[in-house]
């Protein structure tokens, strides 16, 4: 039971990820700020993100991680969506305030680097 919400937890995880590289993209290019170097960095950040957890996700069963696995993929799942949130803005997108009430607020004292 447990393997099969971990592996349908990693189809969701894939998906967030091409659609946060493909949209990144997407923005970048309407605002003209896309470049080569910058695409194949996100690919070469994101490609072993999804093959490390799906190593991990397929070795879990054999090594008692099943517990290890889901909260590193449930984690995974959590910053694609903050990330796609965050592509979102930058391309000028409002939120409606019920779902800005519902996502943790960010520490304004500490900037992510870009």
């Amino acid at each position: 039971m447990i393997n099969s919400i971990i592996h349908s937890a990693y189809f969701v995880l894939v998906v967030l990820c091409c659609l946060d590289i493909i949209y990144a993209y997407a923005v970048a290019a309407i605002n003209k700020e896309s470049t080569s170097k910058r695409l194949r960095d996100g690919l070469l950040t994101h490609i072993p993100i999804l093959v490390g957890t799906g190593l991990l996700q397929f070795w879990a069963p054999d090594f008692g991680l099943e517990p290890v696995s889901a909260a590193a993929i449930g984690f995974l799942i959590l910053m694609y969506l903050k990330s796609l949130k965050e592509t979102y803005e930058k391309a000028g997108g409002v939120l409606p305030q019920g779902i800005i009430d519902m996502l943790p607020k960010d520490n304004d004292d500490k900037k992510d680097p870009e």
